[in-house]
């Protein structure tokens, strides 16, 4: 199964609230990138199964963000392990380094 992400970049006022949402959902993606690899996971459930309960309690925000800082993981660590297989790649690990957030569409309506 294919699955398209439309991506849409918009304007907000800087704050420290949202730097830091930004910020946390970053350490988040970069987390489940960390646990994927310290377990040799592979999929989207077996990643969500392993960082769950860790996930809740370092964070304290809605399970939709671990959602999505999982399925952003993997995307990236698929990515990431085609380029690698291709010689593409020079580190040895996917990181975030740029902030941003990824909603679910069903947690929002446009």
């Amino acid at each position: 199964m294919i699955e398209i992400t439309l991506s849409v970049p918009f304007g907000y006022e800087a704050s420290d609230e949202i730097r830091k949402l930004l910020e946390d959902f970053r350490d988040m993606v970069n987390f489940c990138i960390g646990k994927v690899l310290r377990n040799n996971a592979t999929s989207f459930a077996e990643l969500r199964k392993l960082v769950y309960g860790e996930w809740k309690q370092k964070w304290d925000y809605s399970t939709h963000f671990c959602h999505s800082s999982c399925r952003v993981a993997t995307s990236m660590l698929k990515s990431f392990r085609r380029l690698k297989r291709k010689g593409i790649t020079k580190s040895d690990k996917p990181v975030a380094r740029k902030l941003f957030h990824a909603i679910r569409p069903l947690a929002c309506q446009v």
